[in-house]
């Protein structure tokens, strides 16, 4: 296949011609209760926690072995993905924590505050990294 210089601009997110890359997102997912994340909830980039029990909410991601399958096995050594984890909810208490399943080693700060007056940090950013066959760091990275 050959490009010229102005698709090869666009296929790698040049704003050369003003107009900012854009990419396909999944719609987001959401959580409400404690719970084992599903392959959707994970891989859809981003995950909305809205109010749940005014409680502490955790939700644990698959195994490693479930993540790289998700990947129908086309995972190296160094792949990654990110979540991004937003508390929407502005109950009192209404705290979500990660939690890392089977095989899924955690990185960093994985409680997410909710909203609330106090003006807490109510999202988290976490990159999830393929470092063994089967076997992935889940690291809070904002």
């Amino acid at each position: 296949m050959h490009m010229n210089y102005k698709s090869l601009l666009r296929f790698f997110g040049s704003s050369a011609d003003g107009v900012p890359p854009l990419r396909n997102t999944p719609a987001q997912q959401t959580a409400t209760v404690t719970a084992t994340l599903t392959a959707a909830q994970m891989l859809g980039e981003v995950l909305d926690c809205p109010a749940g029990s005014s409680a502490t909410r955790t939700l644990t991601t698959l195994t490693g072995t479930q993540i790289s399958a998700a990947f129908a096995n086309r995972i190296n050594v160094g792949d990654s993905f990110d979540l991004y984890v937003i508390n929407s909810s502005t109950a009192g208490n209404d705290l979500v924590v990660m939690a890392g399943g089977t095989g899924v080693s955690t990185v960093g700060d994985l409680d997410i505050e909710e909203m609330d007056a106090a003006a807490n940090v109510s999202s988290g950013l976490f990159r999830f990294r393929n470092t063994a066959a089967n076997t992935w760091d889940m690291m809070r990275i904002a």
